[in-house]
C-alpha cells in the first residue's frame, strides 16, 4: 500500500469487478439459480466432496472459509494437514489488514463444473461467511448475472470473445504495476477481439481506469461514456465516472452521474454493496458542500442502511456540526473514527471531533479528542516523514493540512489548559510556528499573559499582553487585561483605562463590563489620594451596575476621605448587600469608623469587631 492511499481519506476503491477468465471452454451453457440472501447470492457447491453453500462475491481474490468450516473439514478428513501452505493478508472491509492461514483445496465443484487445485484462504474469525472469490470464479470461463442467474456461458464468437478476455485480464498486472502505457495497447488490441457488448463495456472502463491514472482525466470521462453506451447498466463504469468527475471539480456532473447510478439499483443485482454504499455518500457530500443539509443527511442515512463505513459516518458528523447540533456530530464523528481507528486521515477528525465536543459543553472529551489528534500524528512520524520527500502534491497538501490540524488541537488544548503550566507549554509551541501565531486570537494572548502572571511572572505576562496590543490595537479585552496587570496608583492606569472608555458605545467587552472600568479609574484615583477625581467615576460605575460590592465599596472609600460619612455609610451598606463577601471587611472598616466618626460609637465599634472577624 503506499504512502497516498495511507495519508489520503479513505473512499472507496476503483477496480473492476473481475467477471470472468477461460481456463477450459466448453460448448453450451450452464444456469445456476442462486438465493437472495440481503445484498447477497448464494448457491451450493461442494469443497472436495463436502457440500456447501458459498456466498457469491465477485470482490473476493479467493475462496474463503471460516475457522469453523476449517476445523470441521479437518476432523472429518475433508482437509489434510499438507493441504495447509502457510499464510496471507488481506483487506477487509473497514480497511484493516488481517491474517489468513492458506490452503490448496483439491477440488471444488460449481454446477457440475470441477476445479482442481484451488488457493483458498481461511480467516482467523469464526463467524466469517464461506465466499466463493475469484480463484474459482475466473476458472469457470466467460459468465453472466442475470438477476439471481449464474449464467456460465460460450458458443458463437467464443474465441474472439476469448481473446479478447485475455487480453482484458492481461492488462491487469500492467495496471497494477503502473505501467498504463503497455496495458492502454493491451486494452485496445483487446477491443479489437471483442464483440460482447459487456465485453466491451469492462474494456472501455479499464481504457478510462488507465487513462485517468495517467492524468489523461477528460480521456478517461469519455472512454467511460463509450463504456456505458456499451452497456448502459455497468454499475462500477458508471461509479467511477461519478468519483472522476467529483475529483475533477465538476460536481454538477459527478451529482448527475451518482444520481444516475441510484436510478439503476432497483433494475440491477448488486455486485458491490460498498460500492453502491459510497454511491449515496458521494452524492451526500455534495450535497453537504451545496449546503444542503437535510439531503445530505438522507443519503448518508442511506449509505449506511446498504454497508456501514466511515465516509458516511464521518459525513454526517460534517453535516450535524454544519447545522450546530454538535453532541450529534460528535457521535457520528465517534463512530467514523472507531470504525476506521488506524487511518492517519484520523488526525483531521478528532480535531473535528474535539471542537464538536468543546461546543457542546463537553469540555473533558473535547480535551481528550485534541490529545488524541495530537497522538495520531506523533504515532505516524515515520510516514509524515516519508510525505515531506514525496513529490506527489496531494501527498505533500495532506501533510501540511494534518500539520495544521494538529497545531490546531495543540492551540485548543492551550484553551482548555487546566493549569498556568500546560497553557503556557502548549502556547509556546503555537507561538514558535509564525503560521500558527497568526491564528491566535486576542483572547489567547490574554490566556497566556494570565497562565504567566499565575506564576508570579507578571514582567512576562504584560510583555505579551503589550505585543497583543500593538496587534491588536482596538481590542478593549487586551487594554483591560494589562490595566490589571499596572500598579494601583500608576497614572498610565488611568490613561489606558480612559481609552477603554472612548469604545463605550460602540463596542461590547468579551471579559469584563463598563462598569468596572470607572470603578477601576476611581480606585486608582482613589490609590493617588485624588479623590475628588475619582467620585464622579465611582458614582457613575454603580449607576451602570449595582451589583458588584467593589464598586460600592470604592465608592465608599472615597466618601470616607472627603469626609462625607452618611454618604460612606449608605455606600458600604450596599457593598455588604452584594453577594461578594471579599469586600465586605474593609466595608465594615470604612462604615465602622464613619458611624464613630458621627457618633455612633456603639455601631461603629461593632462594626470593626465584625470586621476582625473576617
Amino acid at each position: 500500500m503506499d504512502i497516498k492511499t495511507l495519508l489520503l481519506p479513505k473512499r472507496v476503491l476503483l477496480l473492476f469487478i473481475v467477471l470472468a477468465i477461460d481456463i477450459t471452454f466448453t460448448f453450451g451453457q450452464i444456469t445456476i439459480e442462486m438465493t437472495p440472501k440481503g445484498n447477497v447470492y448464494s448457491l451450493s457447491g461442494k469443497i472436495n466432496g463436502l457440500e456447501l453453500n458459498f456466498i457469491f462475491d465477485t470482490g473476493a481474490s479467493d475462496v474463503y472459509l471460516s475457522m469453523t468450516e476449517a476445523i470441521f473439514m479437518l476432523k472429518n478428513g475433508y482437509l489434510a494437514q499438507n493441504d495447509f501452505t502457510g499464510i496471507s493478508y488481506s483487506q477487509i472491509a473497514n480497511g484493516e489488514i488481517v491474517e489468513n492461514t492458506t490452503v490448496l483445496l483439491r477440488e471444488v465443484e460449481i454446477g457440475g463444473i470441477k476445479i482442481q487445485d484451488v488457493t483458498a484462504s481461511i480467516s482467523h474469525n469464526l463467524d466469517a461467511p464461506l465466499l466463493l472469490g475469484q480463484s474459482v470464479i475466473q476458472k469457470l470461463g466467460p459468465i453472466q448475472l442475470d438477476g439471481n442467474k449464474l449464467i456460465i456461458q460460450n458458443g458463437k464468437n467464443l474465441k474472439s470473445d476469448k481473446q479478447a478476455w485475455d487480453l482484458y485480464y492481461k492488462s491487469f498486472q500492467y495496471i497494477e504495476a503502473e505501467n498504463y502505457k503497455t496495458a492502454i495497447s493491451i486494452l485496445k488490441e483487446g477491443l479489437k477481439h471483442a464483440i460482447d457488448k459487456k465485453l466491451k463495456s469492462l474494456l472501455y472502463g479499464e481504457l478510462a481506469t488507465a487513462y485517468y491514472r495517467t492524468n489523461q482525466k477528460e480521456l478517461a470521462i469519455e472512454y467511460c461514456h463509450t463504456s456505458l453506451g456499451e452497456d448502459f447498466m455497468n454499475e462500477q463504469v458508471g461509479y467511477n465516472l461519478g468519483v472522476y468527475l467529483y475529483e475533477m471539480g465538476e460536481m454538477k456532473q459527478a451529482e448527475n452521474a451518482f444520481l444516475q447510478q441510484i436510478s439503476k439499483f432497483d433494475k440491477i443485482s448488486p455486485t458491490d454493496k460498498d460500492m453502491r454504499a459510497a454511491t449515496f455518500s458521494y452524492l451526500a457530500d455534495i450535497q453537504y458542500n451545496h449546503g444542503e443539509y437535510i439531503n445530505a443527511e438522507t443519503n448518508y442515512h442511506k449509505s449506511l442502511n446498504v454497508s456501514v463505513s466511515s465516509m458516511a459516518y464521518l459525513g454526517l458528523g460534517d453535516v450535524y456540526s454544519a447545522q450546530k447540533e454538535y453532541a450529534k456530530a460528535a457521535e457520528y464523528y465517534e463512530k467514523g473514527i472507531a470504525y476506521e481507528p488506524n487511518r492517519p486521515s484520523n488526525i483531521k477528525r478528532y480535531n473535528q471531533l474535539g471542537l464538536s465536543y468543546f461546543y457542546a459543553e463537553q469540555y473533558e472529551n473535547a480535551r481528550n479528542a485534541f490529545n488524541a489528534c495530537i497522538s495520531v500524528m506523533k504515532e505516524n512520524e515515520e510516514l509524515f516523514k516519508l510525505a515531506m520527500n514525496s513529490n506527489d502534491k496531494d501527498v505533500q497538501k495532506t501533510y501540511t493540512d494534518f500539520i495544521l490540524y494538529s497545531m490546531n488541537s495543540t492551540l485548543w488544548l492551550a484553551r482548555l489548559a487546566q493549569s498556568p503550566q500546560e497553557s503556557i507549554s502548549n502556547y509556546n509551541s503555537i507561538i514558535q510556528i509564525p503560521s500558527m501565531k497568526s491564528n491566535l486570537q486576542p483572547q489567547d494572548f490574554i490566556n497566556l499573559a494570565t497562565a504567566y502572571h499565575h506564576l508570579k511572572d507578571t514582567g512576562k505576562a504584560q510583555s505579551i499582553l503589550k505585543e497583543a496590543n500593538t496587534l491588536f490595537p482596538t481590542d478593549i479585552d487586551i487594554m483591560f487585561s494589562l490595566s490589571l496587570l499596572m500598579a494601583d496608583n500608576d497614572i498610565c492606569r488611568i490613561e489606558l483605562l480612559q481609552k477603554i472608555l472612548k469604545y463605550e458605545y460602540q463596542i461590547q467587552p468579551r471579559t469584563f463590563d463598563y462598569a468596572t472600568v470607572y470603578n477601576n479609574i476611581a480606585w486608582t484615583y482613589c490609590c493617588l489620594k485624588q479623590y475628588e477625581k475619582g467620585l464622579s467615576f465611582a458614582e457613575k460605575s454603580v449607576i451602570l451596575n449595582s451589583e458588584h460590592g467593589y464598586s460600592w465599596e470604592t465608592l465608599g472609600e472615597l466618601y470616607f476621605f472627603l469626609k462625607r460619612y452618611e454618604d460612606c455609610i449608605e455606600a458600604m451598606t450596599k457593598c455588604l448587600s452584594c453577594p461578594a463577601k471579599e469586600f465586605h471587611k474593609s466595608a465594615l472598616t470604612f462604615r465602622g469608623k464613619s458611624l464613630i466618626a458621627i457618633g455612633k460609637k456603639k455601631d461603629g465599634k461593632k462594626d470593626l469587631e465584625n470586621a476582625l472577624k473576617l
